[in-house]
């Protein structure tokens, strides 16, 4: 009498039914350690934590499929299971086969790269990361292949990055071959099916050390099992973005992001957020509901994209070596501030510490600065300085490797990123020779109209071939660092390298492991023994480049009409100023700063009108 009454006044409510979302993993039991489902754990805890959705709690459903054969059957089972919808996995070349399979079965929830997200990651790795300018594309003759073509070839890159050819990914090693000798780029990115990337990487380009990255779809196993280093465009990390909740309760359980992570979490959150949208759990009404989501997710916010039929994901580049996939660009966000250790007199008198910076009398510290950051100025005179290529003056390979300074072609990017280093620091310190700003740009009425810069549209170096004056860096000379011969001056590399710093050459030389402290994937303070080894390829590259930088302002001064002076020993225009001058204290005495002011004039402030130079 008593229940029957009790259960009159509160009726009990039957528990609903859990909120099933499949996920597609490639083993069931050792699914719990991938990144991936640890993601969506979390979403899954977050939601239970809350009620669940609309009182139901969510119930994550493991399927198997390793492969695209093994797919459809996994999709059937999650039918069974009644999960309402399925979150495809995060393998680039599974989840588009995902989508295809589940499609009038389950709502699928996938994320998906546009053409647009890969060019900008490649952009920004290219430009930030890598210090390179020239792209090859190799590709398959897919929709999408044709569309990332287009988008690179036309404006999906930024200045001075380009694309310079694309070819064929079934192109024959003969043929491409020539491809490179005609114009080598300094990186390849492979746009095709995974295998079809996979046969062109060992058969065409075999032991060639080129950089090569990867679009999303050509990253699978055959890719990942190649025994070549490559790089690959994936999500972006949320350890690359500032500290969230997610990345907090993750990395408390779990230890550092791996790949995989953010998509498990975002795709969670869109299932159920479209369930909540529906109020219902019927493939249709959640289906139509996906279109309209918007994740608040791990990595900020995630729209549902109708041209991609998935949610829009932000792209960054991952490395792929021995087949596991480690974070790379953008760099990690530090979870807390950086603390520099105090140490005490005992410590400061042994030396730098642990946590201490960057020396900065050995110059600014690697990235500082890069040569696509200096620009021409408009009316100056253009000093445009790059790299010798022609016969007899391309030494500068020969006279790193002597320095110690390369990897001989063991690790491309390594190699690039100090030739990058040495002329970014020439441009910055030449730069302020002449009352220049470190990044090129000019003072009012304090600087030279005359412009240094390592890149120039093709168009506007036609334009200005007469107020254009070419520098190339490299060759040998019996008795002088540098030769100015009317309208182009050469700086001899090879001198200033062997008169002067092959003495202190590094040793050991330059290996790939080296190429953490250039690209910016070391966190200096980290390791005192890795921190000295990083400041002493640092000095060496600043020193160069000083000599360098100094040989170039006497070289340009010669051009703009200057004689040599011997009454001022740190004068630039001192005959014996390439005997080992701190760059620091070189400058132009006011005798010669005059006559380059009167024939060049100073940097006006915007807007006002530039008078003719005397001479021009």
């Amino acid at each position: 009498m008593l229940l029957a009454l009790l259960t009159a006044l509160f009726p009990v409510v039957a528990p609903q039914e859990p909120l099933r979302i499949g996920l597609l993993v490639p083993d069931v039991a050792t699914a719990e350690d991938l990144p991936f489902v640890r993601g969506a754990r979390r979403a899954e805890a977050l939601y239970n934590r809350q009620g669940g959705v609309d009182g139901a709690p969510i119930e994550l459903v493991l399927a198997a499929a390793a492969a695209p054969a093994e797919v459809a059957a996994a999709i059937a089972a999650l039918q069974a299971a009644n999960v309402c919808a399925v979150v495809a996995p995060p393998e680039p070349s599974l989840a588009p086969i995902v989508q295809r399979v589940a499609q009038g079965k389950l709502p699928c929830v996938a994320l998906v790269a546009s053409p647009a997200a890969i060019a900008r990651a490649l952009d920004d790795v290219c430009n930030q990361t890598f210090c390179m300018q020239t792209i090859g594309l190799v590709r398959d003759g897919s929709r999408d292949a044709r569309a990332l073509a287009k988008l690179l070839g036309k404006d999906g890159l930024s200045a001075p990055a380009e694309l310079v050819w694309d070819v064929d990914v079934g192109v024959s090693s003969k043929t491409f071959g020539k491809q490179l000798e005609k114009q080598r780029p300094h990186l390849l990115l492979v746009d095709a099916e995974p295998e079809a990337a996979a046969r062109f990487l060992t058969d065409v380009l075999a032991g060639d050390a080129i950089p090569v990255v990867l679009s999303p779809r050509a990253t699978g196993p055959a890719t990942r099992a190649l025994p070549r280093t490559l790089f690959a465009i994936l999500g972006l990390s949320a350890a690359s973005v500032a500290v969230t909740p997610f990345r907090a309760d993750y990395e408390f359980e779990y230890g550092d992001m791996g790949y995989g992570a953010a998509e498990g979490y975002e795709g969670v959150l869109a299932v159920a957020r479209a369930v909540d949208a529906a109020d219902a759990r019927d493939a249709a009404a959640v289906k139509k509901a996906l279109a309209t989501v918007v994740v608040d997710g791990a990595r900020g916010s995630t729209a549902f994209d109708r041209a991609l039929d998935g949610l829009a994901m932000p792209c960054a580049v991952w490395l792929l070596r021995q087949g596991a996939i480690e974070h790379y660009a953008p760099p990690v966000v530090p979870r807390k501030p950086a603390v520099a250790a105090t140490g005490t007199s005992a410590a400061t008198a042994a030396g730098p510490q642990v946590g201490d910076g960057p020396q900065p009398q050995i110059g600014v510290p690697f990235g500082t600065w890069r040569t696509r950051q200096f620009v021409f100025e408009d009316g100056a005179q253009w000093v445009l300085c790059q790299w010798a290529d022609d016969p007899g003056f391309d030494t500068s390979g020969e006279d790193l490797a002597l320095l110690g300074l390369s990897t001989r072609g063991a690790d491309a990017i390594a190699d690039h990123l100090v030739r990058e280093e040495i002329l970014a620091r020439v441009l910055a310190i030449v730069s302020t020779k002449f009352g220049r700003n470190e990044d090129g740009s000019g003072v009012p009425g304090k600087s030279l109209r005359i412009s240094f810069a390592a890149h120039v549209d093709k168009k506007e170096r036609e334009k200005k071939k007469q107020r254009l004056w070419p520098a190339r860096f490299g060759g040998d000379h019996t008795g002088a660092g540098g030769e100015a011969f009317g309208t182009y001056c050469r700086v001899y590399t090879a001198f200033i390298r062997r008169t002067i710093f092959q003495a202190h050459a590094l040793v050991p030389p330059l290996e790939s492991a080296d190429r953490t402290y250039l690209d910016g994937s070391y966190a200096f303070g980290s390791d005192l023994a890795r921190d000295k080894r990083s400041e002493l390829i640092r000095a060496l590259i600043n020193g160069y480049a000083g000599s360098m930088a100094l040989t170039l302002a006497h070289e340009v001064g010669h051009l703009a009409g200057l004689d040599h002076v011997t009454d001022d020993p740190v004068e630039i225009m001192n005959v014996d100023e390439g005997a080992g001058i701190d760059y620091r204290d070189a400058h132009f005495g006011p005798n010669t700063w005059a006559i380059m002011e009167r024939r060049y004039g100073l940097t006006e402030a915007p807007g006002r009108k530039v008078p003719r130079p005397i001479g021009r």
